[in-house]
């Protein structure tokens, strides 16, 4: 085939769908090179549902050449830094300008992961109607099959939240009792890169989606506290609605102090 021909047939190549594989491939390179940068910790010793959260959290969910992501900016990357997630602080001040609470710790504290229900969830998106269907589709269909009540599924990125990562829900009632079905939001831009969904019972649901968006502190002088991710706060001593003046962070200490009672203020 002679040159000419060649680039004549590229020209009648689609367009789109040229850019498109080079960019897939380039993205398939990208993803080994992160892969090999990010090696996964080893189990320090968790329980199983901490093991299954765990697991989601540090989801190898790929790179893309146009996520912003970098070396180290998606959270399955970031994530494969620790080695225990246990350890990891519920509540961490960024530079004492707001406040992040770990996805880890609060989905730990209010699900109990279920085997039977993801077994069934597995079976299910391995069928071959299902096989190179997106999770979405996958989801609504499983919950329709399990005759499941109160569906209702969300993204805590396009809700007021103050966790370290977003995560895709679908919450239900089966049997009289509370599901989660949750996929981690492991990439960096906000659109792509989910993790597997896991499947989990629920203790306290009002209270899960509640600590999403809640944090309260306190001292010798009262208490403060915010359910809207911290931009309104309701105090026994301050009542303008804002963040306690007389409570100031220590950057060297990562902690607030009250310059009143000198006491270091208590969140949770």
């Amino acid at each position: 085939m002679s040159i000419n021909s060649r680039i004549g047939g590229i020209n009648k190549m689609n367009h789109d769908s040229f850019i498109k594989s080079l960019c897939e491939f380039a993205s398939q390179l990208e993803t080994i090179e992160a892969t090999k940068k990010s090696p996964k910790q080893k189990d320090p010793g968790y329980n199983k549902t901490e093991k299954i959260i765990s697991d989601m959290l540090t989801q190898n969910t790929g790179a893309h050449i146009l996520d912003s992501g970098g070396s180290y900016g998606r959270h399955w990357q970031i994530n494969r830094l620790i080695q225990d997630f246990r350890d990891l602080p519920r509540i961490r001040y960024n530079n004492g300008e707001y406040f992040i609470k770990s996805l880890f710790h609060l989905l730990n504290d209010y699900l109990e992961f279920d085997p039977k229900i993801q077994n069934k969830l597995n079976r299910f998106g391995n069928r071959e109607k299902y096989k190179k269907e997106n999770w979405d589709n996958v989801l609504d269909d499983f919950l329709e099959s399990l005759d499941a009540e109160n569906i209702v599924n969300g993204y805590t990125y396009n809700e007021e939240t103050i966790t370290d990562q977003d995560f895709i829900y679908y919450s239900f009632d089966l049997c009289d009792e509370s599901y989660m079905i949750i996929r981690t939001h492991n990439g960096f831009d906000a659109r792509g890169g989910f993790s597997d969904p896991k499947c989990f019972k629920v203790n306290e649901y009002d209270d899960l989606f509640l600590d999403l968006s809640s944090i309260s502190g306190s001292c010798k002088c009262g208490y403060s506290d915010s359910n809207d991710a911290g931009y309104y706060w309701d105090s026994d001593f301050n009542q303008d609605h804002k963040f306690p003046k007389s409570w100031i962070y220590s950057q060297r200490k990562n902690a607030y102090y009250c310059k009143n009672c000198k006491m270091e203020v208590n969140f949770s």
